[in-house]
């Protein structure tokens, strides 16, 4: 999605967030098609496409024509349902548990977390490779596929802070 610079300068300037959203709101809605509650957005989601799909669509569950990344932004949990995407990049944040990642993920899944996470809630299906990381937790290939069919490779290490 390609912001124009109008509607970025119209973003930043110093105003309650609601506002700034307000004006996203439209751009992103051009890439968004609903199925009952579900709803499939086209393109890749990054902080300002998660902050409009966050407040306007706290209750749908999303799917992902393109890619999520959601790294380095400091949540400490996924603030929505993630259906199936093509691919999935949560690093550098406190996750405490996996709730509301994808069901489903075409490529990738990696996820390096500087909390201790447990597997549970990870995606059922990873077509690529499942990278998956926290602070005091290594977590064996055997546990990992136990819960998710992986058709790449398999990586976890423990992560240090």
């Amino acid at each position: 999605m390609n912001l124009n610079l109008e509607k970025m300068n119209s973003f930043f300037k110093p105003r309650k967030i609601e506002e700034r959203l307000i004006v996203l709101k439209p751009e992103v809605d051009a890439n968004i098609v609903f199925d009952n509650n579900t709803l499939t957005y086209t393109g890749d989601i990054y902080n300002i496409q998660l902050e409009v799909l966050t407040k306007f669509y706290q209750n749908y569950t999303i799917n992902v024509r393109g890619d999520v990344y959601l790294n380095n932004i400091g949540i400490k949990k996924l603030p929505l349902q993630f259906g199936k995407v093509e691919g999935f990049f949560c690093s550098g944040n406190r996750l405490e548990s996996l709730k509301g990642c994808p069901i489903y993920v075409k490529n990738n899944f990696i996820c390096v977390n500087k909390t201790k996470i447990s597997l549970e809630d990870c995606p059922s299906y990873v077509g690529g490779n499942f990278l998956c990381c926290s602070s005091r937790t290594k977590f064996t290939e055997l546990e990992i596929r136990n819960l998710c069919e992986v058709i790449g490779k398999i990586s976890s290490f423990k992560k240090t802070i």
